[in-house]
């Protein structure tokens, strides 16, 4: 009798524990918010590329006059700067249709002026690609690779507000510069290359950061930032 009562206690106990492990088993995974962002990425789509998907209906795209040999591109030329404090089109930023309507989204999306580059032949959104954040009073990123190696980063909004120091990092001032519509601060960054800063530490600041090229080259880059339209 001892041996059989000792028995079905065990059993028991078993059944608790299966039963246990079966409804554990069944509880749903709690959903993680995640942050409400637009990614441009080379690939998969929306893609940096011109050439479109295998499976994709071929769409007319207007595309950049091919450039000769004499005329080949260099990260020093002059870009043809939009009427200085009118605002563009998105088509009028530089990159594929994917990259404009990034302009064209985040302008809409954001309560501050978004700018973006009118580079000359040569430029193009790099592999790193960009992403705008609607949280946090609202920022945006991208990086653009051009000839020789040359990069220029944006960033603008709420990217860095702890102070302006911390959020304009630079070896030397060297003056001022204009940022498309607005005055900033001219300054040599550390390791090579040129920024210009706009409001750094505040909500509504802005940044363009050049490696690879004169400081003549980055100060006409800023100059020719163009304020999007909202559509």
């Amino acid at each position: 009798m001892l041996v059989t009562r000792e028995r079905s206690r065990l059993l028991g106990i078993a059944s608790v524990v299966v039963l246990g492990l079966v409804v554990g088993g069944c509880a749903p995974a709690k959903a993680q918010p995640t942050p409400i962002m637009v990614f441009v990425t080379e690939a998969p789509a929306p893609s940096l590329t011109a050439a479109p998907s295998p499976t994709a209906t071929p769409t007319a795209t207007p595309t950049a006059a091919p450039t000769s040999a004499a005329e080949s591109p260099s990260a020093s030329a002059t870009p043809a700067a939009p009427s200085l404090g009118a605002a563009v089109p998105s088509t009028s930023c530089t990159g594929n249709a994917n990259n404009q309507s990034f302009w064209a989204q985040a302008a809409a999306a954001m309560r501050w002026n978004v700018y973006c580059p009118v580079l000359p032949d040569g430029w193009g959104v790099s592999a790193t690609g960009g992403t705008f954040d609607y949280s946090g009073g609202g920022s945006l990123k991208i990086l653009y690779s051009g000839p020789s190696g040359a990069t220029l980063e944006i960033d603008e909004g709420a990217y860095c507000t702890t102070d302006a120091d911390s959020c304009s990092p630079h070896s030397a001032v060297l003056g001022t510069a204009i940022f498309g519509d607005q005055q900033g601060s001219l300054d040599a960054i550390a390791g090579g290359g040129f920024a210009v800063y706009v409001s750094p530490g505040t909500a509504e600041a802005y940044a363009l950061i050049g490696t690879g090229m004169s400081q003549d080259s980055l100060v006409a880059y800023a100059a020719a930032m163009a304020r999007v339209a909202r559509s």
